[in-house]
């Protein structure tokens, strides 16, 4: 124990004063030119850290501000001789120490860049910005092209943003209009309980007497009603259950269906919601946005056939796969459509959906034999939720 705890000092000591190495013999931000400091602290730095080392050096409340005012203030500091501008390069040097260890030891441009390029592929854009203009060994052709690509990346990150704006404004118009049709759905849900529980008691009722006629009829005989009367009579209640029994289970069929319906369009519109949120928090990152990018689900027109699930969730899948920029094409299995469109369908998609729980044995045989036989992708959902639907299309993609 007491070994191990020594030999992890160490280690922390060394890591330590390798990084106080790395620091060494690199710019601080004042030394850089000018014209790369708006680059730099809008792609090395968020907001927030910006703020906190104003108010610090300002020692004001700056939540007035606004970004582009902070961002304004920081990159003045940054080309000054003061406190602050050494705070930013003391920031930027902390924040980014392991690209600086990590370059500390490279004394020529060559493997400079290669140590860019490398890091520009994986997505380390901010430490590698910063750990490279630091550096003495920066060539000018080299500071040439780091701040084109990255000034480059802000012009793409804007247009996504732009469109993750439109995006937004269509799903928030999409869950407006799902909020609206699930209120109408919730009444009709209601007002169908409330009719389906009346005919529930009256079909209580018409049973009781119906077996307290029989009974009556049972104990006075035959006396009271001739055989004739008597057969009608029974004839008449059996016909009035019967139309009350059907009454029943078609009104119990409808609010399973408008059950099933209204938890379709719940499911739905969660789904909107996330995807709207996962909107909102993408467009919210400002400069620091360019410095870790994630590449967004593109499906690239290809063809997603699904075969069976719900018919009241087609719509949703189909919205779904053309959101993601996919051509959706369906297939009920063998129930309306003839079984041998299904071969054509299969063999020319690009990925088969097969919903389990709402498709033939038949059909699931035969998209697997397709799929095998062509090396297709085929995904085989053990319920067709959209939410499932959706986890596992981008699963595949």
């Amino acid at each position: 124990m007491l070994r191990l705890g020594f030999t992890n000092f160490i280690t922390l000591l060394c890591f330590n004063f390798n990084g106080v190495l790395a620091i060494m013999n690199r710019y601080k931000i004042r030394d850089i030119d000018s014209g790369y400091h708006c680059s730099i602290i809008g792609t090395c730095l968020t907001l927030d850290e910006v703020r906190v080392m104003l108010e610090a050096a300002y020692k004001e409340d700056l939540s007035e501000c606004t970004d582009y005012i902070l961002h304004g203030m920081a990159v003045q500091a940054a080309g000054e001789i003061s406190k602050l501008s050494n705070k930013i390069t003391d920031k930027l040097n902390s924040k980014y120490k392991i690209e600086l260890y990590k370059t500390s030891s490279i004394n020529n441009h060559i493997d400079l860049e290669r140590f860019w390029d490398k890091s520009y592929e994986e997505g380390n854009i901010a430490g590698a910005y910063w750990a490279i203009l630091s550096h003495s060994n920066c060539t000018e052709s080299l500071l040439n092209k780091v701040f084109g690509e990255v000034h480059m990346l802000s012009h793409l990150t804007g247009a996504s943003e732009r469109k993750s704006r439109s995006e937004i404004k269509e799903f928030e118009k999409e869950i407006e209009k799902l909020r609206f049709h699930l209120t109408d759905l919730k009444e009709k849900l209601s007002n169908s309980n409330d009719k389906n529980k009346s005919l529930q008691k009256e079909n209580r009722l018409l049973k009781k007497e119906n077996t307290a006629l029989i009974a009556s009829i049972s104990e006075k005989g035959s006396s009271i009603y001739g055989e004739n009367d008597l057969s009608i009579e029974i004839e008449k209640l059996k016909s009035k259950l019967e139309f009350s029994e059907n009454r029943s289970a078609t009104l119990l069929e409808k609010v399973n269906t408008l059950t099933e319906e209204l938890h379709d369009y719940k499911e739905y519109t969660e789904l909107l919601g996330k995807l709207s949120d996962n909107s909102e928090n993408n467009a919210a990152t400002p400069c620091a946005r360019s410095c870790e990018t994630e590449k967004d689900i593109n499906l690239q027109k290809k063809k997603v056939l699904l075969v069976g699930g719900r018919l009241s969730m087609i719509p949703h899948c189909k919205s779904v796969v053309e959101s993601l920029n996919g051509e959706f094409v369906y297939h009920d299995g063998g129930k309306e459509q003839a079984p041998t469109v299904l071969h054509g369908l299969a063999k020319s998609a690009d990925i088969v959906i097969c919903a389990l729980d709402c498709v033939s044995h038949d059909a699931s045989r035969c998209v697997k034999r397709i799929c095998k036989d062509s090396d297709q992708k085929i995904i085989m959902l053990k319920n067709s939720g959209l939410s499932t639907f959706a986890r596992e299309l981008k699963r595949v993609v």
